[in-house]
């Protein structure tokens, strides 16, 4: 494996490239050998760079259950996953440590995860420019975005950010920006129910977020919402952004070793 570092603020994202050596598993449940990643290691640390900018610090964690983290390492590779269009990328969670707030809120934190690259789809992700986003959407998911939901927690209710199946992510941060977008009266965030296993329960709903980042279809010209970034502070980050709950806004909220692994495909 060969890889390298992005030196910015205080939690880092480590890219590391998997060889022809290593192995994963495709669409079909068979093992497969990486293929040659060389000319495409500019994306991954583009996404790498891309998420270091929104991704300040870890939030005020009284102790860890392990010695304190300083990042994260994404294991990055291409290979044929299940042909051409379908899914064009996978992502997940590796590793986890446990941190704790002074009032006992635990966080779950991705320390390692992995994003594997349809080999068959790159060529078509370049000429429509969706490669990139692809790939910045993939390392969310290996950081948590829709992974560690359930493993992780809302500040005010205590309840799990998202219950598998419910299509709400309640999240106060995330849930915040949501209603400062003209949702004033919502309780929760629309997530994405259709799509199979790999899509449903990981993803903004399409059908709300049409080409937002972080929906489960790809889309030309995405962009990436308020919203998105603060679910990062709902995972227990400290993130780069400019809205933060106002009291009266919780107040409302209140009235009203392991993988876990995401894809995302092409609109049929």
């Amino acid at each position: 494996m060969t890889g390298f570092t992005q030196l910015q603020a205080a939690f880092l994202i480590n890219v590391e490239f998997y060889d022809t050596t290593d192995t994963y598993s495709d669409a079909n449940g068979d093992t497969q050998n990486y293929q040659d990643i060389s000319g495409y290691e500019s994306y991954f640390q583009a996404a790498a760079d891309y998420w270091n900018n929104i991704i300040v610090d870890y939030n005020s964690i009284d102790s860890w259950d392990d010695e304190a983290p300083t990042g994260f390492t994404l294991y990055a590779g291409i290979g044929n996953v299940d042909g051409v269009d379908g899914i064009l990328a996978g992502a997940g969670v590796e590793a986890v440590t446990y941190g704790y707030l002074t009032s006992g809120q635990p966080y779950t934190y991705a320390t390692a995860g992995y994003s594997t690259v349809d080999s068959t789809d790159l060529s078509s992700m370049i000429a429509d420019g969706s490669l990139q986003s692809t790939i910045n959407h993939e390392l969310a998911h290996a950081l948590g975005f829709g992974t560690l939901w359930e493993y992780n927690y809302d500040l005010w209710t205590g309840d799990e950010l998202y219950v598998e199946g419910s299509g709400e992510y309640i999240g106060i941060n995330a849930l915040y920006a949501y209603q400062q977008a003209g949702n004033l009266e919502a309780t929760y965030i629309p997530v994405e129910l259709g799509g199979g296993s790999g899509t449903a329960d990981g993803h903004w709903d399409e059908s709300i977020f049409g080409a937002e980042l972080m929906t489960g279809y790809a889309n030309l010209d995405e962009y990436l919402d308020e919203i998105t970034i603060q679910s990062f502070a709902d995972l227990g980050y400290i993130v780069n952004s400019s809205i933060v709950p106002e009291p009266t806004s919780l107040l409302l909220l209140i009235l009203g070793g392991v993988t876990f692994a995401l894809q995302r495909r092409r609109k049929s």
